[in-house]
């Protein structure tokens, strides 16, 4: 479910398995050097997918608005999904 958002950037945990969320806290905290891997990719990836240009800039097509000048439309649905997730 959310191996989509964090791509390379965490681990995976079976949904309802106590005992591989458990295995995969125990692994982060045996491998420091692991968890400052994922900080480092994890913190790259954010500032180049949600720096505030890039959000404004995709908030304005969604509603429509003026963006340095020219108008924007509206994203359709699908566009905005596609939007976000570059």
């Amino acid at each position: 479910e959310c191996a989509e958002v964090i791509g390379e950037c965490g681990l995976i945990f079976d949904r309802s398995d106590v005992c591989d969320l458990k295995d995969k806290l125990q692994y982060l905290c045996d491998d420091t050097d692991k968890v400052e891997f994922f900080r480092e990719k994890v913190k790259n990836y954010i500032s180049k997918r949600e720096d505030w240009d890039n959000v404004t800039s995709k908030t304005l097509r969604l509603y429509g608005a003026k963006e340095s000048d020219r108008s924007s439309t509206p994203l359709e649905e699908k566009e905005y999904e596609n939007a976000i997730t570059k």
